[in-house]
């Protein structure tokens, strides 16, 4: 089988979209397949060498055009794109992300067999939030006839199905296919107390994590005040937040006197260390995982949040919230606690039972592993393998075959 990807963002920058198309591209290629990842210029240039296997550069400004003059770059993005059909001859195209790659790729129908996997921002909307594309009208509506062009749709939740159907697609052409972790990653070196030691973190205190960038729907900033609930009960814990932004929370964890009970740290991107390894998130970053009791995540929405999976994958208790994108990964009181989202109290009296309990953290640790490990990135790429086989086989793919060699 031969495989295009195409996506609207890739490494050095390090995040759900890249982990997920370094991933399943790796998987497949370790299959046999030929898969070719189509990146953004200036990505392919800022990387070295060893990252720089299977992928293909995308000219330069190739997105900026597509966002600033959406009919232009479409017609631009199209002839190129059906250019690099013509000469590469794939079997499938596999576009990571609604808004542009998705709209881009959208260029090649009835050519090539079509397959998109939404991200966030590109298929959410929540305008209490002001968060998401789709909020642009403009952009709604391209949407909704670009993503029509897809033979079939990945939605990684319920609450992302949903998503889709809002956008006019036909139920038959969504499938449901989770997001992946390394769960080896995560368990290698797992000594708990070795990586609180080269943390330099207590072993005394319960210790609980939240990773991620610092933005409104997240929720972060309700930590401080969820904090301090936790403190004025007379509980005793360590917080540490890891992520983009995340020190524009200090000021408030200092007014409120939690210096002692709360620690943001900034963001762990791209080591160079890692130039062979291919295992993403950063190792540094993996060790905090694996030193913390508790994984606390107070989001407000999710498409499917990887930190969730990480969590599970480290061996941590999670708690998480009702938001859509993460509810469904959660069975309370089975793999993690639900929290009503937005609600500090609500979030505080969950975290007070796991920090209470050290036996109800090691039941939801040890379930939630398990859930993880369902979700391998090896079984993730063997369900997207599926999917792919059974559009470039069905008759009406071997029509688009015949066409796409023309």
């Amino acid at each position: 089988m031969k495989v295009a990807i195409l996506t609207q963002s890739y490494l050095p920058k390090v995040g759900g979209i890249q982990i997920f198309t370094l991933n399943i591209s790796h998987q497949l290629a370790s299959q046999g397949h030929q898969v070719h990842v189509y990146v953004p210029g200036d990505a392919y240039a800022a990387l070295q060498s060893p990252y720089q296997a299977l992928l293909k550069p995308l000219p330069w400004k190739f997105y900026g055009l597509l966002r600033r003059f959406p009919w232009l770059g479409a017609r631009w993005a199209g002839y190129w794109l059906k250019r690099q059909q013509r000469t590469e001859r794939y079997d499938i195209w596999l576009a990571v992300g609604a808004y542009p790659a998705g709209f881009a790729a959208a260029t090649l129908k009835g050519a090539v067999p079509l397959v998109l996997r939404a991200s966030g921002e590109d298929i959410q909307k929540s305008p209490e939030l002001g968060y998401g594309v789709r909020l642009d009208q403009g952009v709604e509506n391209r949407l909704r006839r670009s993503t029509q062009a897809f033979d079939r749709v990945i939605a990684m939740t319920e609450s992302v199905q949903g998503d889709f159907l809002e956008l006019g697609i036909a139920p038959a052409k969504i499938a449901r296919i989770s997001n992946g972790v390394d769960v080896d990653w995560f368990r290698e070196g797992g000594n708990q107390i070795e990586a609180r030691s080269e943390l330099g973190w207590s072993t005394n205190d319960t210790i609980i994590l939240t990773t991620g960038r610092n933005h409104r729907k997240k929720g972060f900033d309700l930590i401080p005040a969820i904090a301090q609930s936790l403190k004025d009960s007379g509980r005793r814990f360590h917080w540490y937040i890891v992520g983009l932004r995340t020190n524009e929370l200090d000021a408030e964890i200092t007014e409120r006197g939690l210096d002692d009970y709360v620690t943001t740290h900034g963001e762990i991107g791209l080591q160079s260390t890692q130039n062979s390894e291919w295992r993403f998130p950063d190792k540094l970053l993996v060790r905090r995982y694996q030193a913390a009791d508790i994984y606390a995540f107070p989001t407000l929405l999710e498409n499917f949040a990887l930190v969730q999976l990480e969590a599970m994958a480290a061996g941590a208790a999670f708690v998480g919230t009702d938001a859509p994108g993460c509810r469904e990964l959660i069975k309370h009181g089975k793999t993690g606690l639900q929290a009503r989202a937005g609600d500090v109290e609500s979030f505080a009296a969950q975290l007070a039972l796991v920090l209470d309990d050290s036996a109800l953290r090691t039941k939801l640790a040890s379930n939630a592993l398990a859930f993880a490990e369902s979700c391998s990135w090896k079984n993730v790429a063997a369900q997207y393998h599926s999917v792919f086989s059974e559009l470039i086989n069905q008759p009406a793919s071997s029509a688009a075959q015949a066409s796409r060699v023309d």
